[in-house]
């Protein structure tokens, strides 16, 4: 998945010669990267271009055919429209390029970045490279490498989701599945949403029933741009998330929700919403526990909006929430220390696997089967001495005998 981005790059022709070989003999050791880069841009929506002038290092090649085909070949690429001339500082600097020298195209390349035309210029030629740096635009003339890793840094981040949930496509499920039943009777249209959701490859989190290909619960989300309802920033549209009724009762929600919220923290989101029809009282009880504020209807009045704040600061009323409230708003990721009581729990190896899989080095045959370890909220019953903790306490496992340390955290 990808976020929705500006970022536009301009090719010099020492990039666009590897991408486009005329024979086998013209594969070159950058072949291979510069393919890369484009096929990052093409999935982060970065646009690519040519500059016009690029006909002029194209019409120096001697070979009739070759050059026939590399104009031809060229096309593939957007123009950049109406490339700006030289400014007065580059030729003060540089002084005015004859028409035949290689400093006209450079300059021309330097012109547009210099102009804005462009986010960023890829080019191997070093002598381009000190030229940018003479500019004050060293920063923006990047090697292909380094151009990719910029690229690839746009992309939405999946990290890694818990135990027993799976990241797939869309296209990948089973549109006759039973999960879907429901959801066909509280919103006309839903397949033909559903195969838009497909046709764009959206990404959705999944679990299956034990024992079962069947799903036991999926949440397709997107990243929405521009936000909508009232929120800015980052935010992350939750476009369906549904738990089968035969798995109800496993924890497979609070599963689900585990993996939007490691995507919204991993890529810096500020709000994850839903929208709820108003019949569904058990599931807005549900989200509003995890910290959605379910407390408005969207415009057209047909459906409730939930949303949660994932950075302390989104909502004005931060500083008259409780410890605990605080934790539940912002939680699992967030949390208050100052000014607040620490505990130390121990517990031992055989319970904190199944309290918490996601700790484990190894997976267990068994994951997502005990509702305990897949909540965000717990239980946890032992022979402490202690027997009041204030709400919002904050509270670190320690596991003993095997593994010994930290290695969980709550409130």
């Amino acid at each position: 998945m990808a976020v929705k981005t500006t970022v536009t790059l301009l090719l010099d022709t020492n990039i666009f010669i590897p991408l486009e070989p005329t024979a086998t003999s013209g594969v070159e050791p950058g072949s291979e990267q510069a393919a890369q880069l484009i096929r990052s841009c093409s999935t982060a929506g970065v646009q690519v271009f040519l500059h016009p002038l690029i006909a002029e290092d194209i019409d120096s090649d001697r070979n009739e055919h070759r050059r026939a085909l590399r104009h031809t070949l060229a096309t593939k690429y957007l123009t950049l429209p109406s490339p700006p001339s030289l400014s007065a500082e580059i030729v003060d600097i540089f002084g005015e390029p004859e028409r035949q020298h290689n400093d006209h195209v450079d300059l021309h390349l330097l012109a547009a970045l210099q102009a804005d035309a462009v986010s960023l210029l890829v080019t191997e030629d070093r002598g381009i490279h000190a030229k940018a740096r003479k500019l004050g635009l060293g920063e923006r003339v990047a090697l292909v490498c380094d151009a990719l890793d910029t690229v690839e840094r746009l992309f939405s981040q999946h990290p890694v989701p818990p135990p027993a949930v799976s990241l797939c496509y869309a296209h990948e499920l089973d549109s006759t599945d039973p999960a879907f039943s429901s959801l066909r009777d509280d919103y006309e249209g839903f397949d033909a949403w559903l195969s838009r959701c497909k046709q764009s490859q959206r990404r959705v989190w999944t679990v299956r029933q034990f024992g079962s290909n069947q799903l036991a619960g999926f949440c397709i989300v997107k990243d929405e741009s521009p936000p909508e309802h009232g929120m800015a920033g980052k935010v992350v549209k939750m476009c369906c998330f549904k738990i089968s009724s035969a798995a109800r009762g496993k924890g497979y929600g609070e599963l689900l929700l585990k993996a939007v919220f490691g995507y919204a923290m991993e890529n810096g989101a500020d709000w994850v919403y839903t929208t709820v029809l108003p019949k569904h009282e058990f599931l807005l009880d549900y989200l509003g526990a995890l910290g959605f504020m379910c407390d408005q209807k969207i415009a057209d009045g047909t459906e409730i909006l939930a949303r949660k704040a994932m950075k302390p600061g989104l909502v004005s009323d931060d500083e008259r929430l409780s410890h605990l409230d605080f934790h539940i708003r912002y939680g699992p990721a967030a949390a208050r220390l100052a000014r607040v009581a620490k505990f130390c729990v121990p517990i031992q190896p055989r319970f904190a696997s199944i309290l918490f899989p996601e700790s484990e080095r190894q997976v267990s045959f068994l994951d997502g089967e005990y509702s305990f370890g897949n909540s965000i909220r717990k239980a946890y019953l032992c022979h402490a001495g202690i027997r009041e903790l204030p709400p919002g306490s904050f509270l670190a496992f320690y596991r003993s005998r095997k593994r010994r340390g930290l290695f969980a955290f709550g409130v």
